[in-house]
């Protein structure tokens, strides 16, 4: 544990100085107005229809996770949260199926978007992670959204023993907050966001579209020979 930010001593002795770089990232965040919700980020959250965010308990980081085609729930389900059920419907499921679809209108044959028990979506190339995508769907607070984010990349990314592979945070486009403050620390972290539409577009905080991003940082110099 360092200050506010928590990472695996294995991912500190694979990438040095990765705890130092969370926590200062982390510690811009811990400012009078951006500490709602990190009381909470042991879970993981979905939206409800209405825009509240319903508590997802999560399983821990499994090494050996076997990598599959991108299958996320859309829909409506019963969520039971202290002896409480109710229908909610389930946002992160539409983002990340968008998600996946317009990744593949960009990936040369030979590529191909899978997905585990622990990441959202993955690029692989010959078995080979080029990319972690991780999804957040609650829009009620960006702040909670990143702070888990960056851990879940960087233990993914880990869990995996990957360390080359980019790393993404995509978030969706209602989401109002200081977009260029964020996106300063992210860069400072070496994570990509994106924030996506209804309509499958995902644009970067700087301008430039996924597409983009995934021709010239992701697939650059993959070209099957």
């Amino acid at each position: 544990m360092h200050g506010y930010a928590s990472v695996c001593r294995l991912c500190e002795q694979r990438e040095p100085g990765l705890s130092e770089r969370v926590h200062r990232a982390c510690a811009r965040w811990l400012q009078p107005d951006n500490k709602e919700g990190l009381a909470t980020v042991i879970l993981s959250t979905d939206a409800t229809s209405d825009g509240e965010a319903v508590p997802e308990f999560t399983s821990v980081p499994r090494t050996r996770d076997i990598f599959r085609p991108i299958a996320e729930f859309e829909g409506v389900k019963l969520q039971t949260v202290e002896a409480s059920t109710r229908m909610v419907h389930v946002e992160h499921g539409v983002l990340t199926n968008l998600l996946d679809a317009t990744i593949r209108k960009y990936l040369p044959e030979h590529c191909v978007t899978e997905q585990n028990g622990n990441v959202d979506i993955a690029i692989r190339r010959d078995g080979k992670v080029l990319a972690i995508f991780e999804c957040k769907s609650n829009p009620g607070n960006i702040s909670d959204a990143l702070y888990k984010g960056i851990g879940q990349l960087f233990v993914y990314r880990c869990l995996l023993k990957v360390p080359q592979a980019k790393l993404a945070l995509v978030l969706p486009n209602k989401l109002t907050s200081d977009r260029k403050t964020h996106t300063e620390i992210m860069d400072e972290l070496g994570i990509e966001v994106f924030y996506g539409d209804s309509e499958g577009n995902f644009e970067s905080p700087r301008g430039y579209s996924l597409g983009d991003w995934l021709a010239n940082v992701v697939l650059a110099g993959t070209a099957k020979d």
